[in-house]
């Protein structure tokens, strides 16, 4: 059977040429698995115009009649050339953007303030979230361990759960949150939990 001959031109916007090399290298690398299980060989060319994919060969096959993974990878290089122009996130900024409710500045003699009213946890989006039993887990119950620039390691469950002990840091792009690993409790090093106090003080260094 012929090899379907796909040209993928890749908007770059502002990268510098050596960076738009290691970008069109990894996305070629990424793509090659796929390529090879549906008999596809794929150009990748730099353009100033709008992120497209072409079918070279045979010229009957649109786009839209390629394989769902293969246009899935194309807009997720969407997305990465998209994030590649603009500065890069760390794992607080990220959480940040995702839990932090804006707030008025508070005086000290605020006898409303509360730190609870400066997060809301249920907004936590993270990508590949576990389950119990087919359920997510909850957030009803949850306390964080630790928080760095790069990940969060956090307890979640509902009453009616076991839970499970979380390591959170960002997804493949950079943009959002993912869980990286469900590790295994172990109370000598998650028996000990952040007040929401110190917690919300590491979340805005």
């Amino acid at each position: 059977m012929d090899k379907i001959i796909i040209a993928l031109y890749v908007n770059t916007g502002n990268l510098q040429m050596h960076d738009v090399h290691k970008m069109l290298h990894a996305m070629d690398e990424r793509l090659k698995p796929v390529n090879e299980e549906n008999g596809i060989l794929m150009y990748i060319f730099p353009t100033r115009d709008e992120t497209r994919m072409e079918c070279v060969y045979p010229k009957v096959v649109s786009d839209e009649n390629l394989d769902d993974e293969i246009r899935g990878m194309v807009d997720r290089f969407k997305r990465m050339v998209m994030l590649a122009s603009s500065p890069k996130k760390n794992f607080r900024e990220v959480l940040r953007d995702q839990i932090l409710i804006p707030q008025k500045p508070k005086g000290e003699t605020d006898e409303d303030y509360d730190v609870r009213d400066t997060i809301d946890m249920y907004e936590l989006n993270v990508e590949k979230w576990p389950k119990e039993d087919g359920e997510p887990l909850d957030m009803e119950n949850w306390d964080v361990v630790s928080i760095n620039d790069e990940e969060m390691v956090m307890i979640v469950g509902g009453d009616w759960q076991d839970g499970g002990v979380l390591r959170i840091g960002l997804n493949d792009f950079g943009d959002g949150l993912r869980v990286h690993e469900v590790v295994e409790y172990d109370e000598e090093k998650h028996g000990v939990r952040m007040s929401i106090e110190d917690f919300v003080k590491e979340l805005m260094k």
